[in-house]
């Protein structure tokens, strides 16, 4: 996915409902690390504190568009 962005969300792992949309030049995967990371680390903003009420288990991710990043 070279020079390519992605429009992704996180889901909840159990319900599949979109809990927070995002966007990234650097791989879905990547990103989703980051947000653990950050977490983990405290960090404070709706989307931390919605991965650490998880309780350890990942949220699902998805792909909502594709393009170059100005693009999207």
């Amino acid at each position: 996915m070279s020079g390519m962005g992605v429009v992704y969300g996180l889901c909840d792992p159990g319900t599949g409902e979109v809990r927070y949309v995002g966007k990234t030049a650097k791989g879905i995967r990547t990103r989703l690390k980051e947000h653990i990371r950050d977490a983990i680390r405290g960090r404070h903003s709706y989307v931390y504190h919605w991965i650490r009420s998880l309780g350890g288990v990942e949220p699902r991710t998805i792909v909502l568009a594709l393009g170059l990043p100005e693009q999207l």
